[in-house]
């Protein structure tokens, strides 16, 4: 699996209030996932190796 771009959306599904959402490429499946759910760091972190959605 690999993030293959980020954008902002609606807030995460448990109310943490987190509205980053990576775009996810896994095989011929895609789809996107909230970043509360997954271990990326900060922002300031991921940001640069993490290209923004267009």
């Amino acid at each position: 699996m690999m993030l293959a771009c980020w954008t902002t959306g609606d807030g995460d599904a448990n109310g943490h209030g987190d509205h980053y959402w990576f775009a996810l490429d896994f095989d011929s499946d895609s789809g996107y996932i909230n970043d509360w759910y997954v271990t990326t760091g900060s922002p300031s972190q991921w940001q640069p190796h993490v290209p923004h959605c267009r």
